[in-house]
């Protein structure tokens, strides 16, 4: 989604609730909708940041429009590779489409030049060499991307540019936004006559809208590397038609004409990248990278982050100071637990769950996972404040009739092993069955990857076996 203001047909709120979500601050709006930082807050303490991307509303009354997101959503979702920002999840709310990603703290590549630009520099070719390598990596991965059975998904990304290109606190470079990507069995087809994407990274074959492969991004990243070398694009003109018809018949200067520090081997990678005829570019992004590596060694990731650091490092710390605000300014509390009954007699188990499931495990104690949800007044806060207190005194009651009814067991346990205790005919006794040994309590961590489905299971053993408390 671009990071122009079109004014939508909406207003930007923060601190709304959007399902498990809580949006903290607008990151960009543009023509497609408005991205935000948000906060998810789950069980168990769980709590994370993520990107939202929010479609503007009249845009989704388009099928085909709404059609073509949620093939994004599909595709990027079954990418999974460090170079590429993934989709999380995905929710139609209210007649809104909300896309999830996972929050990286980062800057565009554009952004990054732009800095370096102001100040009269430019990013020292092995810095631009780890960023290329990266993107380049990305764009193989979801070249090469199977779906759940094995098949391959075709992916073209078809709008790689700087803009889609983000350059981490972390020093690692990720692709993002595969909203125009082209798969081979997607659910929508992008309308004939429609040229999406920005002209100047675009392949000649994609500007003749002819059939695309792998090699269509693999010239995009060439533009993008060579903008980030020289400062300029290869290819430009006055105006769109200018820059297109550069494009299909003009031959740009080699980089090392443009910027100092360039090699022969790395412009010759950069032609390669940029040739007219596909036939003649690197067969895929995965064989691109490995000439792009051996023509300009990468600079390690730290220095790439420290670069990030010296030129957008204020933008990355004004970021932070707002997200912080809006956390601690936020009217949602954290989530709550609450005690429901088990169903019978058994071990102890605590469970986090969703509210309202019921518990599968006999003579279990389900902690249930509230919704969140704002105050309502004076009274609600009132009531709120001593929720704490009310829930400690249950849960206290819970572990009191734990503890008796271990105890029981024990006892009847002891009685029923005294008893097998009998003399033999010779008059030697039967050893009596003794019971289980003391230890700690048994605690199965958790299996699941899905931190808000994780769970923790507490069992007593033995007649002694100390109940932890539970705070």
């Amino acid at each position: 989604m671009g990071a122009a203001d079109d004014g939508g047909d909406r207003a930007s709120v923060s601190g709304e609730r959007l399902g498990s979500y809580q949006t903290l601050i607008e990151l960009a709006a543009g023509g497609m909708g408005t991205v935000h930082v948000a906060h998810q807050a789950g069980a168990a303490g769980f709590e994370r940041l993520v990107v939202i991307k929010r479609v503007h509303r009249h845009l989704l009354k388009d099928p085909s429009f709404r059609d073509m997101i949620l093939d994004e959503a599909r595709l990027a979702s079954q990418i999974r590779h460090p170079n590429v920002v993934p989709v999380d999840d995905v929710i139609e709310s209210r007649g809104e489409l909300l896309l999830v990603q996972p929050y990286v703290e980062s800057v565009p590549l554009s952004e990054l030049i732009a800095a370096a630009a102001e100040r009269g520099e430019r990013l020292p070719v092995p810095v631009i060499a780890r960023i290329g390598a990266d993107a380049l990596a990305g764009l193989a991965g979801a070249h090469d991307a199977i779906d759940l059975r094995g098949q391959r998904l075709e992916i073209v990304h078809r709008d790689v540019s700087p803009q889609n290109i983000v350059v981490g606190a972390d020093g690692a470079s990720r692709i993002i936004d595969f909203g125009i990507a082209k798969a081979a069995r997607r659910l929508t087809v992008t309308s004939s006559g429609v040229l999406k994407g920005k002209i100047a990274y675009m392949a000649p074959e994609q500007l003749r809208q002819q059939p695309v492969d792998a090699r269509c991004d693999v010239f995009a990243a060439g533009v993008v590397i060579y903008e980030a070398i020289t400062g300029a694009r290869p290819f430009e003109g006055q105006d769109e038609a200018d820059t297109l018809l550069a494009i299909l018949i003009g031959d740009p200067a080699p980089p090392s004409m443009r910027a100092e520090g360039v090699s022969p081997a790395l412009d010759a990678v950069v032609e390669k990248l940029l040739a007219r005829d596909r036939g003649e570019r690197f067969a895929s992004a995965a064989e691109a990278h490995e000439a792009l590596v051996a023509a300009a060694p990468p600079a390690p990731a730290r220095e790439v982050a420290q670069w990030v650091e010296r030129l957008c490092g204020a933008t990355l710390d004004a970021r932070r100071a707002d997200v912080r605000r809006a956390l601690e300014s936020s009217p949602y509390d954290r989530p709550t637990v609450e005690l429901v009954p088990g169903e019978a007699a058994g071990p102890a188990r605590a469970a986090v769950r969703d509210q309202g499931a019921s518990d599968p495990t006999a003579g279990s104690v389900a902690l249930a996972r509230t919704r969140l949800a704002p105050p309502a007044g004076p009274a609600a806060i009132a009531a709120e404040r001593t929720r704490p207190a009310i829930r400690a005194a249950i849960v206290s009651l819970g572990l009191v009739a734990i503890v008796a009814a271990a105890g029981a067991a024990a006892r009847s346990r002891a009685s029923a092993n005294a008893a097998l205790v009998t003399p033999t005919p010779g008059g030697a006794p039967i050893e009596a069955v003794s019971a289980a040994p003391d230890g700690p309590p048994a605690i199965d961590a958790p299996t699941r990857a899905d931190p808000l489905a994780a769970s923790a299971t507490v069992s007593t053993v033995g007649p002694e076996r100390a109940v932890p408390s539970i705070t």
